[in-house]
């Protein structure tokens, strides 16, 4: 039976998310770089931090899987309007509950017009020109436009690559990881051409802004289709991961550990060349959250394996995206009483605090949002597609 839930790759996505917390928290409060939070507030910030990067690969292998396995074994691509439905339930009721409360709660007058409405509720904040624009409404709410709008293109990916290519070709997977290298191309060549039109000097966040549209965040995703091809190419030829990665898992995440600290230290060396620094700090911190995922794709023995795939984890994976949407709306209203406390404490009431807002988002919104997909789905699209498209 083919494998359809990786438990680790869930525990690893709320894992980022609690990373997020503790990034948001830690910038807040300004740390010096003699801080041992320095790390976290100031040697990680700049291109998309660890967590998101994370994110945009867990969604490009998550995603990507049932296309590219669907090809490999000679089937129909999977059906778009179950693709559609389930991404549309799986992300706009949470997010549009959020903001709406959000806004009446912290009272963002920025969304509170014709223009903002459309703006938030449309994932348009990110193509503003205003900086306050893209971080307004819910602030982490700009990486959703990225989603959204890979999302889109997906589909679009699975069909030209077997149209191009074929279905059941010899060369199925090299094509595969071909169009995943192409990719990531185009996101160099982003990240390469937007600071040569846009200055960066007093232009600093309009650049950095463009740099994260879809474009400039291909590689990212495409790392996480690659993981997605290589895997399936291992599950339908009935194959094992290399020895060393079965037994000893540990080394991936040390190798992705060094890419971290790369990713890191190198500002101190190539952030006066901002593309230069972009561009390494970025690749660096891909190949980490790469590193990171490797292990709970690939083998099923061990330690971290177990870990990973242990209930709290994985429950927290499941409420994720409750705590990503609600974390920093959380800080912002309650941040004149918990900082005077120290970091730790704010860092600690915080994520208990969005913990239990996760949680009710998941349980009132999303659960349910999802059971009303699946049962009009059940309803709409005949059982043989749904079958398809489930696989």
């Amino acid at each position: 039976m083919r494998r359809q839930r990786f438990d680790g790759v869930d525990s690893l996505r709320g894992l980022a998310a609690l990373s997020v917390i503790a990034y948001h928290v830690s910038f807040s409060f300004r740390l010096g770089s003699d801080s041992p939070w320095a790390f976290l507030s100031q040697r990680l910030a700049g291109p998309p931090i660890p967590g998101v990067v994370l994110f945009f690969l867990i969604s490009g292998f998550v995603l990507y899987r049932p296309f590219v396995l669907a090809r490999l074994a000679g089937r129909p691509l999977p059906p778009l309007l179950p693709y559609a439905i389930r991404r549309a339930a799986r992300i706009l009721p949470a997010y549009w509950v959020a903001l709406a409360l959000v806004t009446a709660w912290l009272g963002l007058h920025e969304v509170m017009s014709l223009r903002g409405a459309v703006t938030y509720f449309g994932f348009l904040q990110l193509y503003s020109t205003n900086p306050s624009t893209v971080t307004g409404g819910i602030g982490p709410a700009w990486t959703l436009c990225v989603e959204v709008t890979f999302y889109a293109l997906l589909p679009l990916l699975a069909l030209s690559v077997r149209r191009i290519a074929g279905a059941g070709a010899r060369s199925t997977v090299r094509s595969e990881l071909t169009m995943c290298a192409a990719l990531a191309l185009v996101a160099v060549g982003w990240e390469v051409a937007i600071p040569a039109v846009v200055p960066v000097g007093n232009a600093w966040w309009g650049t950095v802004f463009v740099l994260w549209w879809l474009p400039g965040c291909l590689d990212l995703f495409a790392a996480g289709m690659a993981l997605a091809v290589l895997s399936a190419s291992v599950e339908l030829r009935g194959g094992d991961p290399p020895a060393w990665l079965e037994r000893a898992p540990w080394v991936a995440w040390m190798l992705a550990a060094i890419s971290l600290y790369g990713a890191s230290a190198i500002q101190t060396v190539a952030r006066p060349h901002f593309t230069l620094w972009w561009l390494s700090s970025h690749e660096l911190k891909a190949l980490g959250a790469a590193m990171l995922l490797v292990p709970a794709i690939f083998g099923t023995r061990g330690g971290l394996r177990r870990v990973l795939a242990s209930r709290p984890l994985v429950w927290l994976g499941t409420i994720s995206y409750g705590i990503y949407l609600w974390h920093l709306p959380i800080f912002d209203k309650f941040a004149s009483r918990l900082v005077p406390h120290g970091q730790v404490v704010t860092t600690l009431v915080v994520t208990c605090l969005t913990l239990a807002a996760a949680s009710a988002s998941f349980y009132l919104v999303e659960r349910p949002a999802q059971r009303l997909a699946r049962a009009y789905l059940r309803r709409r699209v005949p059982a043989q597609e749904l079958a398809i498209a489930s696989r």
